[in-house]
């Protein structure tokens, strides 16, 4: 999938590959592609994530994702706020990645070593 970055007439470069793994992450957790209908006028899905995270978070994030997050609670060691804390970090981390000077963003790197971070905390319930 090629990012709107590269779609434009942008550079293909790491910082693109970035942004694209952004676009994908946050495709993922809120279930909507980057091409749909309602991101016109500017409105991208990171623009999206990021006027809708953290209050409205949970009425963004694909319900599925929500439900089993939901049912996690009878759990003693994971917490729907556990779910809900690892959420927001992952959304965070697709935002990182779509900043929209390349400069900022993180790397590839730093996107893998916060998503196993994230991962080690929700499994240890933290």
């Amino acid at each position: 999938m090629q990012s709107v970055e590269c779609a434009g007439g942008g550079q293909i470069s790491t910082a693109a590959d970035v942004y694209s793994f952004g676009v994908v992450l946050l495709e993922i957790f809120i279930r909507r592609r980057p091409t749909d209908d309602m991101f016109k006028d500017g409105l991208s899905i990171a623009k999206f994530t990021e006027m809708n995270i953290p209050d409205k978070m949970l009425q963004i994030v694909d319900p599925q994702l929500v439900q089993e997050l939901s049912l996690c609670k009878e759990d003693s060691v994971i917490n729907d706020e556990n779910g809900a804390q690892c959420v927001l970090s992952v959304l965070n981390i697709g935002l990182c990645c779509t900043d929209s000077a390349p400069s900022k963003r993180i790397s590839m790197q730093e996107a893998a070593d916060k998503l196993h971070t994230i991962r080690d905390s929700y499994l240890r319930g933290y």
